[in-house]
């Protein structure tokens, strides 16, 4: 997989770079864990609208639970592949 545009784009914002870093670098996380790592720069409305946005890319995936809060967000394998490519482009 190349990073493509679309990628890319998704990836410069501050705010979405933050959050997949954050699944990237934990592996999985939770939503709940998510936002106390980022507080105060994420709220919760936010990380929803920024997760979806990383799914809708195949970036991440989401298992759910029965509580938003507890479903675990996890990097793909296209995921990290692109992680690891755009740390190289930012090298």
């Amino acid at each position: 997989m190349s990073v493509d545009i679309t990628t890319l784009s998704l990836l410069t914002d501050i705010v979405t770079r933050a959050v997949f870093e954050q699944v990237v670098k934990n592996r999985s996380i939770q939503l709940r864990e998510l936002i106390k790592k980022l507080d105060p720069v994420l709220e919760r409305d936010v990380a929803l609208t920024t997760l979806k946005k990383l799914k809708d890319a195949c970036l991440i995936a989401e298992k759910s639970s029965s509580l938003t809060d507890w479903n675990p967000y996890y990097v793909t394998a296209d995921g990290l592949e692109a992680s690891r490519k755009i740390r190289h482009l930012m090298d």
